[in-house]
C-alpha cells in the first residue's frame, strides 16, 4: 500500500509540475480514493505550493476550490487541515496581501466553507497591507512636499480613504464570518489584529470598540496594545476613549506607567493637542513621573504658539511653575503683554 502511494504521490507531482490540468490532478486524486489510496495533507500542502511557487495561481485557486468541495466528515486529525489556509499563508509570505484576503472573499462568495484558521490568517495579512498602505501614503505625501511629486488632489484623496475603507470593511466582515464559525477560542486573537489595523490607520474609535471586543473573547489586551490605542485615541482628542481606557489599565492591575503617559503625550503632540498634552504632563509630575526634556520642550514649544493665538498664558504659567519646583527646567522669567502693559513674572 505504501509503495502504491509512492506510486500515486509522484504521478501527482509530475502533473503539478507539468502544463498539465488541474482537471487531471483531480481525477487522480478521485481515483486513489476509489482504491482506498488517500494523499496525506502533506502531499496536499506541496501540491498547492507546487502550483504557487510556479506561478500557476489560477491552478492553485481552483485546486483549493476542489479540495473545500470535496470535504466530508473529517476525523479529529483532520480539523486543523486547511489548504486555504496554506495558500493564503503562501501568498502573504510573497507580500501578496491583498490577494490572501481576496481568497477568503472569493472561496466564501462560491458558497465554500474554509476553516477558522483561514479567517485569522486573513485578519493577519489586513494588518499587513494596511502597513503597507500606511507606508506608502506617508511616503507619497513626503514626495509631495518635497515637489518630486504634484500634491494630491481631492479626487486622489478620495481614492486613497476609499481603498482605506474597503480595507476595513472586509476586516469587519471576517469577524462576523468568524463568529458564524462558533470558534470563541480564535475570536480574542481576530479581534486583536483587528485592533492592530485601526492603529496603524489612525482609527482610535474602532480600535478602542475592538480591544473591548478583545477583552470580552477572553484575551486580555497586553500594556502594549493599550498604549497605542491610548496614542490613536490621543492624536484624535477622544478624551472620553482615553478615560476609559487609562481605568480599564487601572482595574486589570496594569496601572499607566511613565512610558504610558509618555506615549499619551506623543499623541496629543502629534495631533496638535498641546493643551491636552500639558495636562498630560501634570498628571505625570502628580504622580512622581518625570517626562524626558524633549517631552517637555515639545510642549513648551506647543503652547508658546497656542499663546500667541489664545492670549490666555494660565496653563503656560501653571505648567512652568510645576517644571521649576520639580527642577526639571531653570527658573525663569515670563514675559506677559497685555495690550500695552508688559507684566515680568518670576518662577
Amino acid at each position: 500500500m505504501e509503495l502504491m502511494l509512492s506510486i500515486m504521490s509522484s504521478w501527482l507531482n509530475k502533473l503539478a509540475e507539468e502544463e498539465h490540468s488541474v482537471e487531471e490532478v483531480q481525477c487522480l486524486l478521485r481515483d486513489m480514493k476509489c482504491v482506498g489510496l488517500k494523499p496525506d495533507y502533506d502531499m496536499v500542502k506541496k501540491l498547492i505550493s507546487m502550483y504557487w511557487d510556479s506561478g500557476k495561481k489560477s491552478e492553485a485557486i481552483q485546486f483549493v476550490k476542489y479540495l473545500l468541495q470535496t470535504v466530508k466528515a473529517m476525523t479529529e486529525e483532520e480539523k486543523d487541515q486547511d489548504p486555504a489556509n496554506h495558500l493564503m499563508w503562501k501568498m502573504s509570505m510573497d507580500g501578496e496581501y491583498k490577494e490572501a484576503v481576496e481568497l477568503l472573499f472569493e472561496l466564501k462568495n462560491c458558497g465554500l466553507k474554509p476553516k477558522i484558521h483561514s479567517y485569522v490568517t486573513a485578519s493577519v495579512t489586513l494588518v499587513m497591507e494596511q502597513i503597507q498602505f500606511t507606508r506608502a501614503v506617508h511616503e507619497l505625501k513626503a514626495f509631495g512636499n518635497k515637489g518630486k511629486v504634484g500634491e494630491l488632489e481631492a479626487g486622489d484623496l478620495e481614492l486613497l480613504d476609499a481603498y482605506q475603507r474597503n480595507l476595513h470593511e472586509k476586516g469587519e466582515q471576517i469577524v462576523k464570518w468568524a463568529i458564524e464559525e462558533n470558534a470563541p477560542e480564535f475570536m480574542g486573537l481576530i479581534h486583536e489584529k483587528l485592533v492592530a489595523m485601526y492603529t496603524v490607520a489612525v482609527r482610535g474609535f474602532e480600535a478602542e470598540h475592538h480591544l473591548w471586543q478583545m477583552k470580552l473573547a477572553g484575551r486580555e489586551p497586553s500594556i502594549e496594545t493599550y498604549d497605542r490605542v491610548l496614542v490613536v485615541c490621543a492624536v484624535e482628542k477622544k478624551l472620553l476613549a482615553v478615560g476609559r481606557l487609562m481605568a480599564a489599565m487601572e482595574a486589570v492591575g496594569k496601572p499607566p506607567s511613565r512610558k504610558t503617559f509618555s506615549w499619551l503625550l506623543h499623541g496629543y503632540v502629534k495631533g496638535g493637542h498641546f493643551e491636552e498634552a500639558a495636562k498630560t504632563l501634570i498628571k505625570m509630575l502628580d504622580k512622581g513621573l518625570y517626562p524626558e526634556k524633549m517631552e517637555i520642550t515639545m510642549v513648551l514649544k506647543g503652547l508658546q504658539k497656542n499663546l500667541q493665538k489664545t492670549g490666555h498664558p494660565e496653563l503656560y504659567l501653571n505648567i512652568c511653575k510645576r517644571l521649576s519646583d520639580a527642577g526639571l527646567i531653570e527658573p525663569c522669567l515670563i514675559y506677559l503683554y497685555l495690550d500695552k502693559l508688559c507684566i515680568i513674572r518670576m518662577l
